[in-house]
């Protein structure tokens, strides 16, 4: 028997196996997370950093690898594991919000090492510092338009149409719609927003920008239409669609605004608005309003005044025990 031969053999099929299981591995990454202050940069040591590692356990079940600890005296904090590619580093301050880095399309698979590149990865997570957080009304709202071609009133601060369409008494925004359905492929929704004020109004912001309080300036009315066409270059016929808004635009909004003689300010109600739009004559906006009109704090105490008192001050005792090593300390 030619041993060597039946050797050399061995060691091939030893190696394909071993290249076999090394591929179908889940590929290991290494993160470096530093923890800073996102509005002065600064570096935080002793923030709690967790970044988990999601992984195939067996056939269809996933697990997390979650590695938690401590910033370092540079803000850093190291943690590696396998996962096909999801990977959730997260880090969080007394005094702070919780934040957290989305690494969709940092990494790139390196097929021969079988691991997530950059390796490591360095990332950043910047927490904001709580200041004023401030309780307000938030409600999602989808209602019907009660009529066309009239301006109707929304009181924010009840969330309803003013009388005699509903409970409200202050028209914050008036609603001026104009629409019809013939058929799935002919229709418009056509909606504005009217503000009694010039000083009134609404103003967009990105997504990613983030206000402790709001503007004095630059609010103005909006105009947002959703209007169906028939799309005679399309192949086999067919329609598009044709809006000049976007219900992912957030916005800022002032309303109820007092002002002496000069054109000063001396009172309003502020918030934002995370969904705006009309779809099918409905009006869809979900906001959040704060009732003190002395005050301009966009930070939300996670406290909803729609709620009843109860519950305010459980959701109060939750948000203070979330983010404070002593919530009794006010």
């Amino acid at each position: 028997m030619n041993y060597k031969k039946i050797n050399y053999i061995l060691i091939i099929i030893f190696f394909a196996l071993l290249f076999n299981i090394t591929a179908c591995a889940a590929p290991k990454a290494k993160i470096i997370a530093k923890v800073v202050d996102e509005e002065t940069g600064n570096i935080i040591q002793g923030a709690d950093v967790s970044i988990g590692f999601v992984y195939e356990s067996s056939w269809g079940k996933y697990t997390m690898d979650k590695q938690k600890g401590k910033s370092d005296k540079e803000g850093l904090f190291t943690g590696s594991g396998v996962t096909r590619s999801n990977i959730s580093p997260k880090a969080q301050k007394d005094g702070y919000y919780k934040s957290g880095v989305w690494m969709k399309g940092l990494l790139t698979h390196n097929k021969l090492l079988n691991r997530w590149e950059p390796y490591p990865c360095e990332v950043t997570i910047k927490l904001r510092r709580i200041k004023e957080p401030v309780p307000m009304f938030v409600k999602n709202v989808r209602i019907k338009i009660p009529e066309k071609n009239k301006p109707i009133g929304f009181d924010l601060e009840v969330g309803d149409w003013v009388s005699p369409y509903g409970k409200g008494k202050v028209s914050d925004l008036t609603v001026n719609y104009d629409g019809y359905a013939k058929s799935m492929t002919d229709y418009k929704d056509e909606m504005t927003l009217i503000f009694e004020k010039s000083s009134n109004g609404l103003l967009e912001y990105d997504n990613e920008l983030y206000f402790y309080l709001a503007p004095l300036k630059n609010y103005h009315n909006l105009k947002s239409s959703l209007i169906s066409t028939l799309d005679k270059d399309s192949e086999g016929g067919g329609f598009k669609v044709v809006k000049n808004y976007n219900s992912d635009q957030n916005y800022l909004f002032r309303v109820r605004t007092i002002e002496n003689n000069n054109g000063d300010i001396l009172s309003a109600n502020y918030g934002y608005i995370s969904n705006l739009a009309c779809s099918d004559r409905d009006l869809i906006i979900n906001y959040r309003f704060n009732p003190n009109n002395k005050s301009r704090s966009l930070e939300w105490n996670e406290v909803n005044l729609f709620d009843d008192k109860k519950k305010q001050e459980n959701d109060y005792k939750k948000f203070r025990e979330k983010y404070f090593a002593n919530p009794e300390e006010k």
